[in-house]
């Protein structure tokens, strides 16, 4: 299964779900250059995990996305307050 799609709520741009310890978290959907994890679809669960991958170990043509959280403009409208 492919990470569930969706909008950001409050810049609207197009994010991808997928887990990040053990919670949903919101990606850009579109890979790039300098992003730092891969969606990785699960083979035994529904499900699409996010895997951090280190500098040292990134090669070209990896299709890396960066968390929404580090480009969206309101990304402070989204955190909890504890």
């Amino acid at each position: 299964m492919a990470a569930e799609l969706g909008v950001c709520k409050t810049c609207r741009a197009e994010i991808q779900w997928a887990v990040l310890a053990q919670k949903p978290h919101p990606f850009d959907a579109d890979p790039t250059t300098d992003g730092t994890y891969m969606l990785v679809d699960t083979p035994t669960e529904v499900r699409t995990v996010a895997v951090y991958v280190a500098r040292e170990k990134r090669k070209a043509g990896d299709r890396l996305h960066k968390s929404h959280f580090a480009t969206c403009p309101n990304a402070a409208a989204h955190r909890t307050k504890r």
